[in-house]
Protein backbone atom coordinates (compact mmCIF):
# COMPACT_ATOMS: atom_id res chain seq x y z
CA UNK A 1 0.00 0.00 0.00
CA UNK A 2 2.84 2.26 0.98
CA UNK A 3 4.24 1.74 -2.38
CA UNK A 4 1.30 2.41 -4.12
CA UNK A 5 0.79 6.01 -2.59
CA UNK A 6 4.73 6.69 -3.17
CA UNK A 7 4.34 5.79 -6.50
CA UNK A 8 1.32 8.21 -6.94
CA UNK A 9 2.60 11.05 -5.24
CA UNK A 10 6.10 10.49 -7.10
CA UNK A 11 3.66 10.53 -10.66
CA UNK A 12 2.40 14.16 -9.86
CA UNK A 13 5.54 15.92 -9.45
CA UNK A 14 6.48 15.15 -13.20
CA UNK A 15 3.20 15.26 -14.39
CA UNK A 16 2.12 17.13 -17.80
CA UNK A 17 -0.67 19.58 -18.13
CA UNK A 18 -3.48 16.59 -18.54
CA UNK A 19 -6.11 19.23 -20.04
CA UNK A 20 -5.66 19.93 -23.84
CA UNK A 21 -6.39 23.35 -25.10
CA UNK A 22 -5.92 23.72 -28.90
CA UNK A 23 -5.40 26.93 -30.09
CA UNK A 24 -8.03 28.28 -32.75
CA UNK A 25 -11.83 29.81 -33.05
CA UNK A 26 -13.49 28.59 -29.95
CA UNK A 27 -17.64 26.97 -30.66
CA UNK A 28 -19.51 27.54 -27.45
CA UNK A 29 -21.56 23.54 -27.75
CA UNK A 30 -25.29 23.93 -26.11
CA UNK A 31 -25.32 22.41 -23.22
CA UNK A 32 -25.82 18.56 -23.51
CA UNK A 33 -29.47 17.37 -23.11
CA UNK A 34 -29.26 14.12 -20.97
CA UNK A 35 -33.36 13.70 -21.23
CA UNK A 36 -32.69 11.83 -24.55
CA UNK A 37 -31.03 8.60 -22.42
CA UNK A 38 -33.72 8.99 -19.44
CA UNK A 39 -36.06 6.34 -21.30
CA UNK A 40 -33.63 4.41 -23.08
CA UNK A 41 -33.49 0.67 -22.07
CA UNK A 42 -30.05 -0.29 -21.95
CA UNK A 43 -30.76 -3.93 -23.73
CA UNK A 44 -32.33 -2.18 -26.88
CA UNK A 45 -29.44 0.00 -26.99
CA UNK A 46 -26.98 -3.50 -27.22
CA UNK A 47 -29.44 -5.06 -29.44
CA UNK A 48 -29.97 -2.10 -32.09
CA UNK A 49 -26.10 -1.14 -32.02
CA UNK A 50 -24.34 -2.52 -35.68
CA UNK A 51 -21.23 -1.65 -37.51
CA UNK A 52 -23.36 0.02 -40.01
CA UNK A 53 -21.48 1.14 -43.64
CA UNK A 54 -24.70 2.49 -44.93
CA UNK A 55 -25.41 6.04 -44.36
CA UNK A 56 -27.31 8.30 -46.60
CA UNK A 57 -25.58 11.84 -45.39
CA UNK A 58 -28.39 13.36 -43.62
CA UNK A 59 -27.28 16.11 -41.00
CA UNK A 60 -28.30 16.08 -37.56
CA UNK A 61 -28.41 18.58 -34.85
CA UNK A 62 -25.66 20.53 -32.61
CA UNK A 63 -27.46 19.15 -29.73
CA UNK A 64 -27.11 15.63 -30.37
CA UNK A 65 -23.36 15.43 -31.02
CA UNK A 66 -22.85 18.28 -27.60
CA UNK A 67 -24.49 15.61 -25.50
CA UNK A 68 -22.45 12.75 -27.10
CA UNK A 69 -19.71 14.80 -26.55
CA UNK A 70 -20.25 15.76 -23.23
CA UNK A 71 -21.10 11.93 -22.38
CA UNK A 72 -18.28 9.85 -23.87
CA UNK A 73 -15.60 12.66 -23.63
CA UNK A 74 -16.37 15.33 -20.93
CA UNK A 75 -15.92 15.92 -17.41
CA UNK A 76 -18.79 13.37 -16.49
CA UNK A 77 -18.35 13.54 -12.76
CA UNK A 78 -16.89 16.90 -11.60
CA UNK A 79 -18.89 17.41 -8.69
CA UNK A 80 -18.02 13.59 -7.10
CA UNK A 81 -16.19 14.32 -3.91
CA UNK A 82 -15.25 10.47 -3.70
CA UNK A 83 -11.62 11.63 -3.05
CA UNK A 84 -11.71 14.38 -1.66
CA UNK A 85 -13.93 13.62 1.38
CA UNK A 86 -11.15 11.08 2.41
CA UNK A 87 -8.40 14.14 1.95
CA UNK A 88 -6.81 12.82 -1.94
CA UNK A 89 -6.49 15.47 -4.14
CA UNK A 90 -8.11 14.35 -7.49
CA UNK A 91 -6.39 14.12 -10.82
CA UNK A 92 -7.82 14.81 -14.46
CA UNK A 93 -11.52 14.58 -15.68
CA UNK A 94 -13.42 11.92 -14.36
CA UNK A 95 -15.35 10.52 -17.21
CA UNK A 96 -17.96 7.38 -17.93
CA UNK A 97 -15.14 5.30 -19.22
CA UNK A 98 -12.28 4.35 -17.07
CA UNK A 99 -8.96 5.08 -17.26
CA UNK A 100 -5.58 3.97 -16.16
CA UNK A 101 -4.31 6.24 -13.16
CA UNK A 102 -7.16 8.75 -14.26
CA UNK A 103 -4.74 10.20 -16.71
CA UNK A 104 -7.30 9.77 -19.84
CA UNK A 105 -4.89 10.21 -22.06
CA UNK A 106 -7.18 9.81 -25.10
CA UNK A 107 -8.35 13.42 -27.61
CA UNK A 108 -11.29 13.71 -30.09
CA UNK A 109 -10.97 15.72 -33.16
CA UNK A 110 -14.21 15.96 -34.48
CA UNK A 111 -14.80 15.70 -38.18
CA UNK A 112 -18.13 17.78 -39.13
CA UNK A 113 -19.55 16.77 -41.61
CA UNK A 114 -23.64 17.35 -41.62
CA UNK A 115 -24.26 18.62 -38.35
CA UNK A 116 -26.52 21.46 -38.23
CA UNK A 117 -25.41 24.98 -36.76
CA UNK A 118 -22.11 23.93 -37.15
CA UNK A 119 -20.05 24.93 -39.98
CA UNK A 120 -17.97 21.90 -41.93
CA UNK A 121 -14.63 21.53 -40.37
CA UNK A 122 -12.14 19.88 -38.26
CA UNK A 123 -12.60 20.50 -34.49
CA UNK A 124 -10.96 19.60 -31.22
CA UNK A 125 -13.02 18.82 -27.98
CA UNK A 126 -12.13 20.87 -24.68
CA UNK A 127 -13.39 18.40 -22.71
CA UNK A 128 -12.95 19.97 -19.49
CA UNK A 129 -14.97 23.20 -20.74
CA UNK A 130 -16.86 21.54 -23.38
CA UNK A 131 -16.15 23.89 -25.97
CA UNK A 132 -14.88 23.16 -29.56
CA UNK A 133 -11.61 24.80 -30.90
CA UNK A 134 -11.19 24.89 -35.06
CA UNK A 135 -8.64 23.30 -35.97
CA UNK A 136 -9.21 24.24 -40.19
CA UNK A 137 -12.41 25.09 -42.02
CA UNK A 138 -12.70 22.36 -44.81
CA UNK A 139 -15.51 19.72 -46.59
CA UNK A 140 -13.39 17.17 -45.14
CA UNK A 141 -16.08 14.68 -46.86
CA UNK A 142 -14.11 15.12 -49.85
CA UNK A 143 -10.91 13.37 -48.71
CA UNK A 144 -12.15 11.26 -45.95
CA UNK A 145 -12.62 7.85 -48.44
CA UNK A 146 -8.53 8.51 -49.13
CA UNK A 147 -7.93 9.26 -45.35
CA UNK A 148 -9.74 6.02 -45.17
CA UNK A 149 -7.65 3.71 -47.11
CA UNK A 150 -10.53 3.99 -49.76
CA UNK A 151 -13.68 3.12 -46.94
CA UNK A 152 -16.00 5.31 -49.08
CA UNK A 153 -19.07 5.13 -47.04
CA UNK A 154 -17.97 7.53 -44.54
CA UNK A 155 -18.07 10.28 -46.64
CA UNK A 156 -22.05 9.71 -45.85
CA UNK A 157 -21.45 10.41 -41.97
CA UNK A 158 -23.37 13.13 -40.13
CA UNK A 159 -19.70 13.43 -38.37
CA UNK A 160 -16.71 11.45 -37.99
CA UNK A 161 -14.16 11.78 -34.84
CA UNK A 162 -11.01 10.75 -34.94
CA UNK A 163 -9.24 9.61 -31.63
CA UNK A 164 -5.32 10.27 -30.73
CA UNK A 165 -3.34 9.50 -27.52
CA UNK A 166 -0.86 12.08 -25.77
CA UNK A 167 1.30 9.72 -25.08
CA UNK A 168 2.95 11.85 -22.96
CA UNK A 169 0.11 11.89 -19.80
CA UNK A 170 1.31 8.31 -19.66
CA UNK A 171 4.75 8.11 -20.08
CA UNK A 172 5.77 10.07 -16.77
CA UNK A 173 4.16 7.25 -14.55
CA UNK A 174 3.93 4.05 -16.87
CA UNK A 175 7.21 2.53 -18.90
CA UNK A 176 6.49 3.08 -22.34
CA UNK A 177 5.49 -0.29 -23.14
CA UNK A 178 2.90 -0.19 -20.66
CA UNK A 179 2.08 3.44 -21.77
CA UNK A 180 1.38 2.09 -24.93
CA UNK A 181 -0.66 -0.77 -23.81
CA UNK A 182 -2.31 1.61 -21.57
CA UNK A 183 -3.32 3.90 -24.58
CA UNK A 184 -4.79 1.16 -26.57
CA UNK A 185 -7.16 -0.01 -23.91
CA UNK A 186 -8.40 3.66 -23.25
CA UNK A 187 -9.53 3.95 -27.16
CA UNK A 188 -11.31 0.61 -26.76
CA UNK A 189 -13.26 1.57 -23.37
CA UNK A 190 -14.36 5.09 -25.37
CA UNK A 191 -15.22 3.46 -28.48
CA UNK A 192 -17.44 1.53 -27.31
CA UNK A 193 -19.30 4.02 -24.75
CA UNK A 194 -19.37 6.34 -27.70
CA UNK A 195 -20.69 3.23 -29.92
CA UNK A 196 -23.31 2.24 -27.46
CA UNK A 197 -24.10 6.59 -26.86
CA UNK A 198 -24.65 7.29 -30.41
CA UNK A 199 -26.81 3.63 -30.78
CA UNK A 200 -29.08 5.31 -27.81
CA UNK A 201 -29.33 9.07 -29.52
CA UNK A 202 -30.96 7.25 -32.58
CA UNK A 203 -27.76 7.09 -34.86
CA UNK A 204 -25.80 4.84 -36.59
CA UNK A 205 -22.48 3.75 -35.43
CA UNK A 206 -19.35 2.68 -37.78
CA UNK A 207 -15.08 2.55 -36.59
CA UNK A 208 -12.24 1.61 -38.08
CA UNK A 209 -8.35 1.52 -37.62
CA UNK A 210 -7.47 1.67 -41.08
CA UNK A 211 -6.16 4.94 -42.00
CA UNK A 212 -2.89 7.21 -43.16
CA UNK A 213 -1.40 8.08 -40.36
CA UNK A 214 0.51 10.63 -41.28
CA UNK A 215 -1.61 12.25 -43.69
CA UNK A 216 -4.37 12.26 -40.45
CA UNK A 217 -2.14 13.65 -38.15
CA UNK A 218 -1.18 16.33 -40.67
CA UNK A 219 -5.26 17.30 -41.04
CA UNK A 220 -5.16 17.43 -37.24
CA UNK A 221 -2.31 19.34 -36.79
CA UNK A 222 -0.71 16.97 -34.61
CA UNK A 223 3.02 16.87 -35.29
CA UNK A 224 4.36 15.76 -32.24
CA UNK A 225 5.39 12.17 -31.49
CA UNK A 226 3.89 12.86 -28.20
CA UNK A 227 0.15 13.03 -29.54
CA UNK A 228 -1.14 10.46 -32.54
CA UNK A 229 -4.28 8.91 -34.35
CA UNK A 230 -5.26 5.86 -32.90
CA UNK A 231 -8.47 5.43 -34.09
CA UNK A 232 -11.88 6.44 -35.95
CA UNK A 233 -15.58 6.71 -35.00
CA UNK A 234 -18.76 7.89 -37.09
CA UNK A 235 -22.22 8.47 -36.57
CA UNK A 236 -24.99 9.38 -38.86
CA UNK A 237 -28.51 8.25 -40.16
CA UNK A 238 -28.70 4.86 -42.55
CA UNK A 239 -30.14 1.95 -42.44
CA UNK A 240 -28.37 0.30 -40.11
CA UNK A 241 -27.13 -1.87 -42.54
CA UNK A 242 -23.72 -3.98 -42.04
CA UNK A 243 -23.29 -3.48 -46.28
CA UNK A 244 -22.36 -1.11 -47.78
CA UNK A 245 -24.38 0.28 -50.64
CA UNK A 246 -22.45 -1.00 -53.55
CA UNK A 247 -21.54 -4.37 -51.65
CA UNK A 248 -25.70 -4.53 -51.66
CA UNK A 249 -25.68 -3.93 -55.05
CA UNK A 250 -23.03 -6.15 -56.38
CA UNK A 251 -24.56 -8.68 -53.92
CA UNK A 252 -20.84 -9.24 -52.62
CA UNK A 253 -20.70 -9.23 -49.38
CA UNK A 254 -17.21 -7.67 -47.52
CA UNK A 255 -15.33 -9.38 -44.58
CA UNK A 256 -16.86 -7.73 -41.36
Amino acid sequence: MADHIALAKSSLSTSPDLLTEKEGDVFVLPPPNLSYLNSIDFLQVLTNRKTSRSFNGVSIGIEILATLLHVVFGDFHPEQDDYHKYGFRQVGLRKTSPSAGGLHPSEAYVLALNIEGLEQGIYHYQAHKHVLSLIQKEDVSLKLSKLLCGQYFAEQLSFGIFITSRFDKIWHKYPHSRAYRVALLDVGHLSQTFQLTATALGLQTWLSGVFLDTEVADLLHVEDETEQPLFFVGAGVGDNSPLDPVAKKMGIQHEC
